[in-house]
């Protein structure tokens, strides 16, 4: 027979496996936006280079996005693995 805790902690796990799955999904994603941002700047600087002022704050903000992308999916897979590591 349950007590009200058990079938708290029942809640709670499901909840957990649910909120692990959207963080994979996440981490998924910022991978996909990651390819992306580095197609556009490859795309961009074949194209424009840094000749100018508009130019190189172009490539400058898509290399801030690039480096955003890379530490938010450094933190979603450091939080997975912690969460699926006993």
């Amino acid at each position: 027979m349950k007590n009200g805790w058990t079938e708290e902690i029942d809640r709670l796990r499901a909840v957990n496996g649910e909120l692990l799955e959207a963080c994979r999904e996440t981490v998924q994603s910022c991978h996909d936006l990651l390819e992306y941002a580095r197609e556009a700047l490859a795309d961009h600087l074949l194209r424009y280079g840094e000749t100018t002022f508009k130019n190189r704050y172009r490539a400058n903000a898509i290399r801030a996005d690039i480096a955003s992308a890379e530490a938010f999916i450094r933190k979603g897979e450091a939080a997975i693995k912690k969460a699926v590591m006993p």
